[in-house]
């Protein structure tokens, strides 16, 4: 005989809301690491040696792709709020409006100068004109991750303390 159980209502609210903000978390981790990646390649450029240390140049090159499509999501959100994820609109509102006050197309002119950099990079390997602007923004999203990370924590923690009474 099969059994059937029965979640309680305040239970199955509780573990999706745990798996949402274990989601988030991750996706936070990810990009958060992806970007610390591309900074991490963005200085190994800027040494200016043909010497990249314990990393190949295809490490580089993939490190500074990876970074492009970071701001390039950040670019879609602005240009096409409504194909992007809600991440990434969240993500591009923060750079726009911390940081230097700007306007929207201001900063997508420092979108497109930092993403043509960082491609402009990846293909040479050399450090290009504008891979500063990509620093800088690539830092911010690092920034972000990292509170947006600390938040969910401390919403999981509040929520399993809240179940757990």
């Amino acid at each position: 005989m099969a059994k059937i159980y029965c979640i309680r209502p305040t239970t199955f609210y509780l573990r999706m809301s745990l798996w949402r903000a274990k989601r988030k978390y991750e996706a936070n981790q990810s990009l958060n690491e992806t970007a610390d990646d591309a900074l991490l390649a963005i200085a190994i450029l800027k040494n200016e040696s043909d010497d990249f240390g314990v990393y190949t140049s295809q490490e580089v090159r993939e490190n500074l792709e990876d970074g492009c499509k970071i701001l390039q999501g950040v670019r879609d959100a602005l240009q096409n709020p409504n194909e992007v994820s809600s991440y990434y609109l969240a993500l591009a509102d923060h750079l726009r409006t911390t940081g230097r006050k700007q306007t929207a197309k201001q900063f997508s002119r420092d979108l497109e100068t930092a993403t043509t950099a960082l491609a402009k990079s990846s293909e040479s390997l050399r450090c290009e004109s504008g891979l500063n602007k990509a620093k800088q923004l690539l830092q911010r999203v690092e920034e972000f991750t990292s509170e947006t990370s600390k938040r969910n924590v401390d919403h999981m923690r509040g929520n399993l303390a809240g179940g757990a009474r």
